[in-house]
Formats: structure tokens, sequence, C-alpha cells
């Protein structure tokens, strides 16, 4: 019994370019890590609390249904790595090298600009954004 859940953990996440980098690997490799707690368990206790159940989906995917159960429905967008400053300010505050600020900026997280435009498909029904200052 984990945290007195008697019933697996379920959980959702994207697949990856590469299935290391997947929902499923994370989930198989923190399985592995935890064998010696899961086989110290064992006994005359409920186990079902230790299982995990895995649904991934295509990373790739947009406005694909990843979880319908009742009555509600969440679909996929694009993946939004974390939005950071423009380069420009990533120079002036943070006092990054310029090639770097644009390299951060630009390559390596979401632009300001790009967030913008990604959650367009949701309709406005839940953005979520933290801008650092």
């Amino acid at each position: 019994m984990i945290s007195n859940r008697q019933r697996p953990l379920r959980v959702w996440g994207p697949s990856g370019a590469k299935p290391e980098y997947g929902t499923k690997y994370a989930v198989e490799k923190m399985q592995e890590m935890l064998v010696w707690d899961s086989a110290s368990r064992m006994g005359n206790v409920n186990t079902q609390g230790q299982k995990i159940e895995l649904h991934e989906f295509d990373y790739k995917g947009v406005n694909q249904v990843v979880y319908q159960e009742n009555g509600v429905t969440i679909r996929s967008l694009p993946a939004i790595h974390e939005c950071f400053l423009p380069p420009e300010l990533l120079v002036e505050k943070q006092k990054f090298p310029v090639q770097d600020a644009l390299n951060v900026g630009t390559q390596v997280h979401t632009s300001p600009a790009m967030f913008g435009k990604v959650p367009e498909p949701a309709h406005r029904l839940h953005r979520v954004h933290r801008r650092r200052a």
C-alpha cells in the first residue's frame, strides 16, 4: 500500500522523439529504482497501489484525445518546453552573452511570441504562463 492507495496509480504523458525521452521510459526507470522498496512491501497488504497504469500518447499529436472519462475530455496541444524572456532581456537583466541569449530565447525554450500562438487551439479555456522578471 502506498499512501493508502488501494488501486494502481494512473499516469498520462507524452512519448518522445526517442523512446528514452518518453513518459513510459521514465516510469519504467522509476519502477526499477523502487524495486527494493516494492519488494519490501510484499506480504499481507494490498499491493495494488504499487502498480502503475500508464497511458502514453504521441508527443507530436495535436488535438488528439488523450483522456476521456466521466464526461471529461483532455486533448493534446503541442509541447511547450518553457517560455523564457526575449533574448534582449536575457542579455540586459541576466547578463547572458548575446549568442547564448539568442540560443536560449529562440531555440532551446519557447519564445514569448510563440508561446502566445501555441495555446490558441485551446480557445482560451485554460492558459497558464509565468514570466520571469
